[in-house]
């Protein structure tokens, strides 16, 4: 069980703070206000490693009201969780977190028990977000041409065929609009 201090920060959300498994100190600060706005009540929490290489990241889930856990299993999906786990989106209806970790060529599903829900190989995953509709996962990504955008089916969590490509899309903050 991971020790979870939790220190408010009025106006702008919370502030985590554990120790990792090798000893090394995280630190991660959520927007709240930000979370609740879009109907989320769960929290994830995503702990970087604090040195550069092929270090095993984590991915820390807490659920109102209970402990923070950390996902452990399946070996293999959590082996390739290197570096850092750069974008998650939650999706309470379908009990879905979705997590990328570029160095490990990896976005992977979970429950919010930490059960995992399966994985896929990607190429540097870097952010995944949730359309408006919530059909849709996007994931940005790189091929071997150019950055691309692609849609994974939200209750299936494979590719529908749409993507956009070249998307110009490099980052990992993906934001979805009705525009």
């Amino acid at each position: 069980m991971v020790k979870l201090d939790e220190t408010p920060l009025p106006g702008v959300g919370m502030r985590y703070d554990f120790d990792s498994r090798s000893g090394k100190r995280v630190g991660v600060i959520t927007h709240l206000d930000v979370l609740r706005q879009h109907g989320f009540g769960l929290l994830a929490v995503i702990a970087l490693s604090t040195w550069i290489g092929l270090a095993v990241s984590a991915l820390t889930l807490r659920a109102p009201g209970r402990a923070a856990l950390t996902v452990d299993a399946p070996r293999p999906v959590v082996d390739r969780m290197l570096g850092e786990t750069l974008s998650v989106v939650l999706d309470e209806t379908r009990d879905l977190v979705a997590a990328t970790n570029p160095l490990g060529d990896l976005l992977s599903f979970w429950r919010v028990d930490g059960t995992s829900r399966g994985a896929m190989s990607v190429r540097a995953p870097r952010g995944v977000a949730l359309t408006l509709d919530r059909a849709w996962l996007l994931v940005s990504h790189l091929t071997e041409r150019a950055p691309r955008i692609t849609a994974l089916d939200a209750n299936t969590l494979s590719p529908t065929g749409f993507y956009v490509d070249p998307s110009f899309v490099t980052g990992s903050h993906l934001a979805v609009h009705d525009v």
